[in-house]
């Protein structure tokens, strides 16, 4: 425990918690009296309860899921890790995995559009987030969701405190975003839709905000991906949800792509890996890529991804250096 005197009349002690659910970093505000200190007023400095991610149940999800779970056991993020695993079409029957530190909870398969026959494996994401909103047992409305892609390692802990009506999360850096097209699928409040509000996962947020909005955050994912066949749809039909139901929308630099090399001079909490990595500036030589990992974790211990000295800024040198660790920590 550590202690500051701000002033004579009051004094701030900051404790720290080694992770456990429901533990948090606090401040505790004391006042001087002749009768000893008073405690003023007690404030949770992150309220996060859930650190929640989706995926599917296939080799190409697996090893993302373990890298995540290993790094967020390491830097001892707060908040239950829960992984909802869904069944994957092309692996029918396939056995699910276990988790070193997260709660599986097994789904079903939403991939396939039984009406247009469309094959979309971000339909898991959608329906097994609305499913365990309604279902998992006590799960309160004004508890905080940090909800991640497995496609993502923790350098460092994500600690926000968020209020009910408020969302904070990664901003869409694309310069590109804030013209898309795809906005049009809004029916109200489309002048929410700022640069400053383009916040995509990571983002925390209340369970009654994700309870209020996720019926319409499905409905418009789905419309964009029939109407302009787009991956990312449901990217586009979160910040619509949430505009069209007045969420007041807070972005930080928290989980950034790779590939924003602009904004990698430092580390964030979060690395997030979706795309190629290339060993030049002018990508035209392909160096890492996780679709292509995949291959390389069917046996243990995992082959090592190029040494960190290729990568061209700081968060692909971590990414590498991070995989490379796991491997020679807990695998040989």
């Amino acid at each position: 425990m550590r202690c500051w005197i701000r002033s004579q009349r009051h004094i701030y002690f900051s404790a720290t918690a080694d992770y456990d659910p429901g533990h948090y970093n606090q401040v505790i505000i004391f006042s001087a009296s002749r009768d000893g200190p008073v405690v003023q007023s007690l404030k949770s400095m992150c309220n996060i309860k859930y650190v929640v991610y989706s995926t599917s149940n296939s080799p190409y999800q697996d090893w993302q899921c373990e890298l995540l779970d290993y790094t967020y056991q390491k830097v001892k993020q707060p908040g239950k890790l829960i992984r909802l695993c869904s069944e994957d079409d092309k692996y029918p029957g396939r056995p699910f995995k276990e988790s070193r530190c997260a709660e599986v909870i097994r789904m079903r398969s939403w991939m396939k559009n039984e009406r247009t026959g469309d094959y979309w494996g971000i339909a898991n994401k959608l329906n097994s987030t609305k499913e365990w909103i309604s279902t998992y047992p006590g799960l309160g409305d004004e508890d905080v969701v940090l909800f991640l892609d497995p496609d993502m390692i923790f350098i460092k802990p994500v600690r926000f405190h968020v209020e009910p009506g408020e969302v904070v999360g990664q901003r869409w850096l694309d310069p590109w975003m804030e013209k898309s097209w795809n906005f049009r699928f809004a029916n109200k409040n489309k002048h929410l839709i700022t640069p400053e509000y383009l916040v995509m996962y990571p983002f925390c947020i209340t369970v009654g905000d994700m309870r209020t909005i996720v019926d319409r955050y499905i409905a418009v994912a789905y419309e964009i991906r029939e109407k302009v066949d787009c991956w990312e749809a449901d990217m586009y039909g979160l910040i619509i949800a949430m505009a069209e139901h007045g969420l007041k929308v807070k972005t930080e630099f928290v989980g950034l792509f790779t590939s924003w090399k602009e904004y990698s001079h430092r580390l964030y909490s979060i690395i997030h890996y979706p795309v190629r990595i290339f060993a030049d500036e002018e990508e035209t030589q392909l160096l890492w890529f996780k679709q292509h990992y995949t291959n390389d974790t069917l046996t243990r211990p995992w082959k090592p991804p190029p040494h960190p000295r290729f990568g061209t800024n700081i968060s692909e040198k971590m990414l590498f250096a991070v995989i490379r660790e796991y491997i020679e920590t807990e695998q040989l």
